[in-house]
């Protein structure tokens, strides 16, 4: 399937239809915008790439990968229309004469009509309602252009793409849920080999009588377990040291408890970097949600002001923005560990 590096969207900070914006204002837009576009890019692609590495090869399983590449393909294209109503914005903000956009505006309306139904049936449960509103708006943009009147074609495009952030609000639980899965898949046999080195710890610590370096040696092992992000009740049960022999431990023997005490340590720390994992996750996903519903406001602002031929800033939209990287890198930066 043709991967499509697409972009994304438009948030930050708003202007206006008019030729008076700050070039310096303007020129923040563009680079936030620049940068909102790629870490959502980043997001669906990484998803794309968790899809991919979980094929794999039989006849069912690229059936159900063709299935879900094409509803993350469906994501990135209403990023795109999203991106080409920004960028239609933007160019009218900037002091663009409305006659200049027609073929942008020709160009999104052609993507709606191939955007459609089939590509939202892919992705959201209920596509009815939004292919109704995209198809009737197709043709009131497409009338609007035809007289001329390319700001009320600006407009009449505006619900529609407010439907489409609201699709990928609605859709954000889903996206983000396949990658918490796959790593989740690998959370459970990693504390299932913390608990088995356990057993093997107890069954070997009672074999050996107590002594100083014995009690030292579990003492150090059972304060690894408390290093486990997770609720006490799902760690492992401390090590009680019951010896059911006489034998004296020999340098031999506490080399043996050393291993299993790393190699404990070494589970755990791969148990909590998947717990930093999911946990980053759900991080990017509220940030993501909060930036999809500020685009939605951005939007209203924007095409109010171009409407009415004002100049309107909110740099909100940058704190929204900049949160969003932080919790990407931070995820990215877990996944390094």
């Amino acid at each position: 399937m043709k991967y499509k590096y697409l972009i994304v969207l438009p948030f930050l900070m708003l202007l206006t239809a008019c030729s008076g914006v700050p070039k310096q204002e303007f020129s923040n837009y563009v680079t936030n915008f620049n940068s909102a576009k790629s870490t959502t890019q980043d997001i669906i692609l990484g998803v794309w790439v968790t899809e991919e590495s979980k094929y794999d090869g039989s006849h069912g399983q690229q059936v159900k990968l063709e299935q879900k590449l094409k509803a993350l393909n469906a994501r990135l294209s209403a990023l795109e229309l999203i991106s080409k109503y920004n960028n239609i914005l933007v160019r009218l903000a900037s002091g663009t004469d409305p006659a200049a956009v027609q073929s942008n505006l020709i160009s999104l309306s052609d993507g709606l009509s191939s955007f459609g139904s089939n590509s939202l049936s892919s992705f959201v449960k209920s596509a009815a309602p939004y292919g109704e509103l995209i198809a009737s708006a197709i043709t009131l943009i497409d009338n609007a252009i035809k007289a001329n009147e390319f700001k009320n074609a600006v407009q009449a495009a505006h619900k529609p793409i407010l439907g489409i952030i609201e699709i990928l609000q609605q859709d954000a639980d889903d996206l983000f849920e396949i990658q918490i899965q796959y790593i989740s898949d690998i959370l459970d046999p990693e504390r299932d080999q913390i608990i088995n080195i356990s057993f093997d710890y107890l069954g070997f610590v009672n074999t050996l009588d107590a002594s100083e370096d014995v009690n030292t040696e579990i003492d150090g092992y059972n304060k690894s377990l408390l290093m486990m992000n997770v609720k006490p009740d799902k760690r492992p049960d401390p090590i009680k040291h019951l010896p059911d022999s006489s034998h004296t431990a020999d340098a031999g023997d506490l080399s043996i408890l050393k291993l299993l005490s790393n190699q404990t340590i070494e589970h755990i720390n791969k148990y909590n970097n998947i717990i930093e994992q999911i946990n980053a996750i759900y991080e990017v996903k509220i940030e993501y949600k909060k930036v999809l519903k500020a685009t939605s406001q951005a939007f209203n602002n924007l095409s109010f002001a171009v409407q009415h031929e004002q100049y309107v800033l909110q740099t909100d939209f940058v704190i929204d923005v900049l949160n969003l990287r932080k919790a990407y890198l931070k995820l990215q930066e877990a996944k390094q560990q």
